[in-house]
C-alpha cells in the first residue's frame, strides 16, 4: 500500500491550518481584535551608536535617544490580555496556535528597526599620538616622525593594543604618500590590513588601508584600480565609520574624479560636479569632529581644493590649454579671502606653502603673472628650507609655465556664460597632478 507524501510542518499534526497563508490568516484575525493598548503610537529608530572612549576606548555600545524618555515607551511592546486572545481565537475559528500568536504580538518591535551604523571614536591615547604625528608631518620633521611612530608601535604591540598599532601603521602609510614614497606606503598599508583582524573594529581599519591603496593607484594613473579600492572601502563603512576616516573617504573619492579633469582634453562638467559633491560631503562630515583643530584643518583644505577645481589648476594641461570663466575666478578669490580671514594663521608650514601655490594659481588666472611667479619663488625657497622636497618639482613646473606665458600672449579668461552663475562651497581635492598618461574612458566612473 502506497504511503501518502505529506509536506513537513513546523506545527503539531493536530493543528489544521486553512489553505490561506499564515500572513493572510493573521491579518484576518487582527481585524476581529478589539483595539489593543500600545505604549506609544509610533516607533521611530533614533539609535545612535558610539564607542566609549575609555582607557582603551573601543567598546561599542548603543545610545538610544527619543522624544519620550520614558523607559516603557522605549521598549515599545504590546500589552495583551491573554484571556481575551484565547477567547477570540476560539470564537473566531482560527486554527493558529495560541503560543505562536502570542510570540508574534509580544516580540520586541526593535526587531523591525533598521541596522545601526556605528560611529567609532578612538581612545584619548591615540588622539594624543595622532596629534603628535600630524604636527611632525605638517612641519616636515620626517625623521622624528619615523622614530616616534616606531616607538609607539613597539610600545602598544607589547600591550596588545592592536587598535593603536594598526592606526599608527596607517599614519605611516599616509606620511609615505605625502613624501611620494609609494612602495613604502603600500608596505605600511599591507601591514595595517593584516593587523585589522586583531583590532576591535576590523572593518574600519580595512577601510583605511583600501583608501590608501586607492590613492596609490591614482598616483600611478591606474584609475580603474583606484575606483575598485574605493568600492571596498565604501562596503566597509556600511557597518560603521569614524568621522575623520569617512571624511577622508570623500576626499579621496573627489581626488579620483578630479584626476579625470586633469587628463581630459575638454573639461567634463559632469565629472567636475561629482568631484565637487564629494568634496562638499567631505567638508560637511569633517565639520562634525569634536576637535576644533580638525574642523579648521578640514575647512582649510576644503577651500583650497575648491579653488583648484574652480581654476582648473590640477594639471599642467588644464592650466595651459583650458580656459575658465570670470565667475570661477571670482569664486576662487572669495575662497582665498575666507582662508586669509580666519584659517591661515593657525595652519602649519606645509599647509601654508600649499596655500601659496593655490594663491599663485589665482594670480595666474587673473593675468598677474609677475605676482604669481614671485609667490612661487617664495614657496620654492620655503619648501627647500623646511624639507618639503615633494613640493619642489610642482613649483618649478609652474614657474616654467609662467616664464613661457610671459613671452607670448594668451587669452586666459573667457566670457562668463549664463549657466555659470552658481558658486561652489567647501570641497576637497588632492595634490597637483604631474603629467598626462593614458587616456581613461568613462567606464571607470
Amino acid at each position: 500500500m502506497e504511503q501518502e507524501n505529506k509536506p513537513l510542518s513546523l506545527v503539531s499534526p493536530q493543528a489544521e491550518f486553512r489553505e490561506s497563508s499564515i500572513f493572510e490568516e493573521l491579518c484576518n484575525l487582527f481585524s476581529t481584535f478589539p483595539k489593543l493598548r500600545h505604549d506609544q503610537d509610533t516607533t521611530t529608530d533614533t539609535t545612535v551608536a558610539t564607542a566609549v572612549t575609555s582607557e582603551r576606548g573601543r567598546i561599542i555600545e548603543l545610545d538610544r535617544s527619543s522624544d519620550n524618555n520614558d523607559d516603557e515607551s522605549q521598549e515599545s511592546h504590546l500589552v495583551v490580555n491573554e484571556e481575551a486572545m484565547k477567547l477570540l481565537l476560539e470564537n473566531g475559528g482560527s486554527s493558529m496556535p495560541y503560543e505562536l500568536l502570542r510570540k508574534i504580538l509580544t516580540y520586541p518591535l526593535t526587531l523591525f528597526r533598521k541596522p545601526t551604523k556605528v560611529i567609532y571614536k578612538p581612545s584619548e591615547t591615540f588622539k594624543d599620538i595622532a596629534v603628535n604625528l600630524a604636527h611632525l608631518e605638517d612641519n616636515g620633521d620626517f625623521e622624528e616622525f619615523d622614530k616616534y611612530s616606531e616607538e609607539m608601535i613597539e610600545k602598544y604591540r607589547e600591550e596588545n593594543d592592536f587598535d593603536i598599532v594598526a592606526a599608527v601603521k596607517v599614519e605611516q602609510a599616509q606620511c609615505a604618500l605625502y613624501k611620494n614614497d609609494l612602495r613604502a606606503a603600500r608596505g605600511f598599508a599591507r601591514e595595517a590590513h593584516e593587523l585589522a583582524g586583531c583590532t576591535r573594529f576590523p572593518s574600519l581599519f580595512k577601510a583605511q588601508t583600501y583608501i590608501i591603496m586607492s590613492s596609490i593607484s591614482r598616483y600611478k594613473q591606474k584609475l580603474g584600480d583606484a575606483k575598485y579600492y574605493l568600492g571596498l572601502a565604501e562596503q566597509c563603512f556600511e557597518s560603521g565609520y569614524s568621522i575623520v576616516d569617512y571624511s577622508h573617504f570623500y576626499e579621496v573619492q573627489g581626488s579620483y574624479l578630479s584626476k579625470f579633469l586633469g587628463i581630459s582634453p575638454e573639461l567634463n562638467e559632469q565629472v567636475k560636479d561629482l568631484a565637487i559633491t564629494s568634496f562638499k560631503k567631505m567638508g560637511e562630515i569633517g565639520s562634525q569632529d569634536a576637535s576644533q583643530d580638525v574642523r579648521d584643518k578640514k575647512r582649510f583644505y576644503a577651500l583650497i581644493k575648491t579653488v583648484r577645481i574652480l581654476l582648473d589648476s590640477n594639471s599642467s594641461f588644464g592650466r595651459k590649454r583650458r580656459t575658465v570663466t570670470s565667475d570661477a575666478i571670482h569664486n576662487g578669490a572669495e575662497c582665498i579671502r575666507m582662508i586669509k580671514r580666519g584659517l591661515l594663521d593657525a595652519m602649519p608650514r606645509g599647509s601654508k606653502i600649499q596655500f601659496q601655490l593655490v594663491e599663485s594659481d589665482l594670480y595666474y588666472r587673473q593675468g598677474r603673472l609677475e605676482d604669481a611667479k614671485k609667490l612661487l619663488q617664495k614657496s620654492l625657497n620655503e619648501a627647500n628650507e623646511f624639507g618639503y622636497k615633494t613640493e619642489g618639482p610642482k613649483i618649478i613646473e609652474r614657474i616654467k609655465e609662467i616664464d613661457t606665458l610671459m613671452s607670448q600672449t594668451m587669452n586666459i579668461v573667457e566670457e562668463t556664460s549664463p549657466e555659470t552663475q552658481e558658486s561652489s562651497s567647501s570641497c576637497y581635492d588632492s595634490e597637483t597632478t604631474k603629467s598626462e598618461s593614458d587616456v581613461f574612458s568613462s567606464e571607470y566612473l
